[in-house]
């Protein structure tokens, strides 16, 4: 005599499901952030890549050619989206050449404003230079607005603007004593014109 053996289709549970779709949705949560960090950084490196081989390609050039090309070709382009700009293309200017971008280069600042930005910053140097202050009063100032102008050479807008800020509150202690008060007062106005530049 046969024995029929009866098998039962047991399936999941609701329990067991709820368990399962918890632990996945742990780790989704767990994953997804850390797979965009790690893509975002590998955006970052290619970035940071392109930018030194377009900064080696102007130097092949100006040693070649004894000029300035500041020319981006095509295959170099931010996996980001961002802008590749020069932020020095002088050079004289021991830093040249410089490229930056828009998204990863921290404290970019477009190149139309860095050039209104430095103009201020030589005019200042020259009228507080002209203003026979203390000897020791006019290296400060002066050397803190070469330091800001060295800040957005580097591309470290955030450097600049603490610089800038710290100057502000010295120039305002010294007003009316070292520094004369309608010199003070230009001087912290085209500050704050450059402070607003920046930060634009």
């Amino acid at each position: 005599m046969k024995k029929f053996i009866a098998l039962t289709d047991h399936g999941f549970s609701l329990l067991e499901l709820m368990i399962v779709l918890s632990i996945i949705g742990i780790l989704v949560t767990i994953a997804v952030p850390n797979f965009k960090a790690n893509r975002e950084k590998a955006y970052e490196a290619e970035c940071k890549a392109n930018r030194y081989h377009i900064e080696l390609e102007e130097t092949a050039y100006y040693n070649e050619h004894n000029n300035i090309s500041l020319s981006i070709g095509n295959k170099y382009k931010c996996p980001s989206g961002g802008v590749y700009i020069w932020l020095v293309s002088d050079p004289e200017d021991t830093d040249y050449p410089k490229i930056g971008c828009s998204l990863h280069e921290i404290g970019l600042v477009p190149q139309e404003s860095y050039s209104s930005i430095t103009k201020i910053l030589d005019e200042l140097i020259n009228y507080i230079e002209g203003l026979e202050l203390n000897k020791g009063i006019t290296n400060n100032l002066v050397s803190r607005l070469k330091s800001t102008r060295q800040f957005l050479d580097q591309a470290d807008e955030l450097s600049a603007k603490n610089e800038l800020e710290g100057l502000i509150k010295y120039i305002d202690n010294q007003k009316g004593k070292k520094i004369p008060e309608n010199a003070a007062d230009y001087i912290i106005q085209q500050i704050g014109d450059i402070t607003d530049t920046i930060t634009e």
